[in-house]
């Protein structure tokens, strides 16, 4: 019997680290799919509550949805229990045709940044790459069509509890994700401005 009870408590040893990293494992998993669906989740309601708006206006004040400060604080809202500004981006672009080929018209990102992470689209006044199923049009009548892109992009560090204990360099994985949407209403091309009021980053 002392036999069998020492053999439990052997197999009962070995067993229980092995355990505890599939445990670990699998919450690591959820975590980073969990990351990963907020951070689409954010592009695409970024990219389509702007394209609802008749006007826009370069401000950094969030009391009005007109003003690309508000998006920017929506996108830190929704992202939660993420943390933006910790460890995350947000940019947001119009792409236009003015009639000699498509633009990006304007571009403008959060206050805090990732450094080597730029828009997958280009930069402001230059040729945007886009998908190929994706092209910016002039409507009859109307104008040029505009063309939305909200990208977001966030810093997963996995084991980030471990890693700030142990001090342990285990990395971290950028996830990144964008969105599409067509202007409902007027041209959002253009951005306007607010007097008073300070300009997102470029």
């Amino acid at each position: 019997m002392r036999k069998r009870r020492g053999s439990l408590a052997l197999e009962a040893a070995l067993l229980f680290p092995i355990a505890v990293l599939v445990l670990v494992g699998f919450s690591e998993i959820y975590f980073y799919a969990r990351a990963v669906a907020i951070v689409e989740r954010v592009a695409f309601s970024s990219a389509s509550l702007i394209a609802k708006r008749a006007t826009l206006y370069d401000c950094v004040w969030t009391n009005d949805s007109g003003y690309l400060g508000t998006h920017i604080l929506a996108a830190e809202t929704m992202a939660q229990p993420l943390d933006l500004k910790a460890g995350g981006m947000v940019i947001l672009s119009a792409v236009t045709d003015p009639g000699d080929g498509d633009v990006i018209s304007w571009q403008r990102r959060s206050s805090y940044k990732l450094d080597d992470i730029a828009s997958t689209i280009g930069v402001q006044n230059e040729l945007p790459v886009l998908p190929a199923d994706l092209d910016v049009k002039t409507v009859a009548g109307v104008g040029t069509d505009t063309l939305i892109v909200a990208e977001v992009a966030y810093r997963f560090r996995p084991l980030e509890g471990l890693q700030a204990l142990l001090k342990l360099p285990l990395g971290e994985v950028t996830v990144r994700r964008r969105a599409f949407s067509r202007a409902r209403w007027g041209n959002i091309g253009t951005l306007g401005s607010i007097e008073n009021c300070t300009g997102l980053t470029k």
